[in-house]
């Protein structure tokens, strides 16, 4: 709240500044070229201003970001839990083909004649 309060009192103090020009020029020849870069200047501190804003948003955004990541501690917890699950189901499925291969009892191969 405070960059808005900020913001808010630098406009006014400006326009309050143009006003006062203004009136000092009165009906002279300047005075359409004073509403022009004023009104040019008033433009660009707008532009700053919001660009501050969305500066600022972007930061507590950022801010965000890392409470949202204990969420993702627990996926990845989760993950490798499943993972090493995975991993070990895996494991004992090649034990039991290797058990299954060992009983079959298949006669070597021979390659060129040779006897193991």
């Amino acid at each position: 709240m405070e960059i808005f309060y900020d913001i808010i009192h630098k406009i006014a103090c400006f326009l309050l500044f143009i006003s006062l020009l203004e009136q000092v020029i009165a009906e002279s020849e300047m005075k359409k070229y004073v509403r022009f870069f004023s009104g040019i200047i008033l433009c660009l501190f707008l532009i700053n201003a919001s660009t501050s804003l969305f500066g600022k948003r972007l930061e507590i955004e950022m801010d965000w970001s890392i409470y949202d990541t204990t969420g993702m501690e627990h996926i990845f917890e989760n993950w490798e839990e499943k993972s090493q699950n995975l991993i070990q189901d895996l494991a004992q499925d090649e034990e039991e083909e290797a058990k299954q291969s060992e009983s079959l009892n298949v006669d070597p191969i021979t390659i060129g004649g040779e006897q193991p």
